[in-house]
């Protein structure tokens, strides 16, 4: 084994993931599929930062604007989508389009697609709950 494994050329592309991240959406009767993309880590470390102040991590920012870098369709950049809901910005727009159980099942597809898992203490607050 060398080196060579690692080169960007034999490197596996990160996959894009289809899935239904709400029943409402329907087209031809059916419900559509969202798709969502993973970012790089260097991106991922932007919208960290971005959304941490005082050393303090803002949640609600970041989860937004985590989802609005992994959704690749719908397009939430369009500016006819945005208006209709009467929003500006891809985070926005999802707030407006989803319901709350549609909106964190949206977060937990963002986090899968890009690698995280679950820690434990998220297991332990949900178990909580």
């Amino acid at each position: 084994m060398g080196l060579e494994l690692f080169l960007r050329e034999n490197c596996q592309r990160a996959e894009k993931r289809t899935v239904v991240i709400s029943q409402r959406f329907v087209e031809n009767g059916a419900p559509v599929a969202w798709v969502l993309r993973p970012m790089t880590a260097a991106k991922e470390e932007e919208i960290r930062r971005s959304c941490t102040e005082g050393g303090a991590l803002d949640v609600f920012r970041y989860y937004g604007r985590l989802c609005e870098e992994t959704v690749v369709y719908p397009d939430l950049k369009d500016a006819a989508l945005q208006d209709s809901y009467g929003v500006m910005g891809g985070a926005a727009l999802l707030k407006a389009m989803l319901n709350g159980g549609e909106y964190a099942f949206l977060v937990r597809q963002a986090e899968e697609v890009n690698g995280f898992g679950e820690t434990e203490r998220q297991l332990a607050d949900e178990a909580k709950n």
